[in-house]
Parts: structure tokens; C-alpha cells; sequence
């Protein structure tokens, strides 16, 4: 199935924690933690209203302000995100992006 991304209470999507943690959730620091030889500041969140997430944590890199980590607890499981070999605006075109519909397989476009 194909279609447009749509933002609800209920959607996940690692963008909430990358870009709006502090619109969505209380933070505390919990401690500083190395990951992957990178030295992080680790902040727990409490979700400010009543969702599906309970609880996550995220790893800020101490020099470049950048996630490196993310472990979200949800009513039925907890997943871990790593994020590696971070590169900002690579300058990458759209003709990079594509997809094609594996032979055999019926493709349902909701858009």
C-alpha cells in the first residue's frame, strides 16, 4: 500500500522524537553515556499527554548536538534506534529516490 504520510496521536515516526521531544514530552537528564565511541548526554521522556509511547530515552552527542540514539518504551514493545554515520544536507536529488513494485505483488495506491 502506498500513501502519504498522516500525522495522528497514534502515528509513529522517529521525526516526533528528532525534531518536537520538547513539544511532546517532559525531559530530564539522566546521566551522560558513551555510544559508539561518542561521547552523549542522555535525557529520559515522559510523554505529556496520554499515547501509545510510555517512555523513551534519547543520546545527544555532547559536541555536536546531534541525536545518536533513541530507545522508546510503547504499551507492546520497546525499540532502539541508532543513528550512524550522520551527514547534514549531502546534497542529494530526488533521482536517488525510488521505488518499484516487486513482480507478483499488487500495489494499492492511496494517495
Amino acid at each position: 500500500m502506498i500513501d502519504n504520510y498522516k500525522e495522528s496521536g497514534n502515528t509513529f515516526s522517529p521525526n516526533k522524537y528528532l525534531f518536537d521531544y520538547p513539544e511532546n514530552f517532559y525531559s530530564d537528564f539522566d546521566g551522560e553515556e558513551n555510544v559508539a565511541g561518542t561521547d552523549c548526554y542522555v535525557l529520559k521522556l515522559s510523554p505529556r499527554n496520554k499515547a501509545a509511547v510510555k517512555s523513551a530515552r534519547i543520546w545527544v552527542d555532547k559536541d555536536e548536538s546531534l541525536i545518536r540514539k533513541i530507545f522508546i518504551v510503547t504499551n507492546e514493545s520497546s525499540t532502539t534506534y541508532s543513528l550512524k554515520n550522520i551527514v547534514l544536507d549531502p546534497g542529494l536529488s530526488s533521482s536517488k529516490f525510488s521505488f518499484s513494485t516487486p513482480s507478483g505483488v499488487e500495489e494499492i495506491d492511496l494517495r
